[in-house]
């Protein structure tokens, strides 16, 4: 009996950190790559360090026999990754992680000579090959800049290939019977019941009217992912389309936002029921 009980307790321990796991790995993004001398041969044991430039924290580790590393959990953000190894220049190269991205990195170190280091700051976007899914991801800086009527970021998707508005006089949409103003989205034709809303990897869905389940001001949203294709294991529960949404986190700069609706009076169209009597 005492075995059984411990097994168990064992078993549920292992699922929550899987689940733990699988929520970082939504919420986060993930870093591989190699590390490679100017022969293309592998350089065992170099050190790697990705540095957050927007808070300045820094991960460190060094590469296995074939040259390979991997950043599993990185905060989505700016990021520097550093590679360095005895008898070799340092290299430099300046990237930008969104939120689920699987980035791959070849880390090229060249011969020293006097005072030289290898910075790439302008470059192609690296390609996610380690997964097979088709997704978008809106950005902070289109959330900021773009407009919108209502200020409901998620309009922003309906710019991405694949995601258009559903019907809202059919009966797949009953926003009605929401608490939360919004309309449904269809993924490739899907019905909008079909689409899983994850916030910090927790669900925030409202199955009765296939919307999000909760409002967030746009200030308060930094990026979201839309998957329409091929998501992860992680995300389930959806036949549509995947929402993944992550929210604002604090920097080293003070900085902040402010917006107010404003409407001239003057050039406002009045309706029937606001037009003056007549004296």
């Amino acid at each position: 009996m005492r075995w059984n009980r411990n097994l168990a307790a064992g078993a549920a321990v292992l699922g929550c950190a899987m689940v733990a796991s699988a929520q970082q790995d939504v919420t986060s993004a993930s870093v591989t790559g190699r590390v490679l001398d100017p022969t293309g041969a592998a350089i065992a044991g170099a050190e790697i360090t990705a540095l957050a430039t927007a808070t300045n924290q820094q991960q460190t580790i060094l590469a296995d026999e074939q040259g390979r590393f991997r950043f599993a959990y990185l905060p989505v953000g700016d990021y520097s990754i550093r590679a360095s190894s005895r008898g070799f220049a340092p290299s430099t190269r300046l990237l930008t992680l969104n939120v689920g991205a699987a980035t791959d990195l070849t880390l090229t170190l060249l011969l020293p000579s006097a005072e030289t280091h290898l910075t790439v700051s302008v470059q192609e976007a690296p390609l996610e090959v380690n997964r097979s899914q088709i997704s978008e991801t809106v950005l902070e800086s289109e959330i900021r800049n773009l407009p919108f009527a209502g200020r409901n970021y998620l309009d922003a998707a309906l710019l991405l290939p694949g995601v258009s508005p559903t019907n809202t006089n059919s009966t797949q949409t009953l926003a009605e019977t929401s608490e939360v103003p919004g309309q449904g989205y269809s993924i490739n034709s899907q019905r909008n019941f079909s689409n899983n809303f994850v916030v910090d990897g927790l669900s925030n869905n409202d199955d009765a009217a296939g919307i999000a389940g909760n409002v967030f001001s746009m200030d308060t949203v930094r990026e979201f992912q839309v998957v329409t294709a091929g998501g992860q294991a992680e995300f389930g529960r959806a036949m549509g389309g995947y929402f993944n949404i992550i929210t604002r986190s604090g920097t080293n700069d003070l900085h902040g936002t402010a917006y107010g609706f404003l409407r001239n009076q003057r050039i406002t169209q009045r309706t029937l029921f606001r037009r003056r009597r007549c004296r």
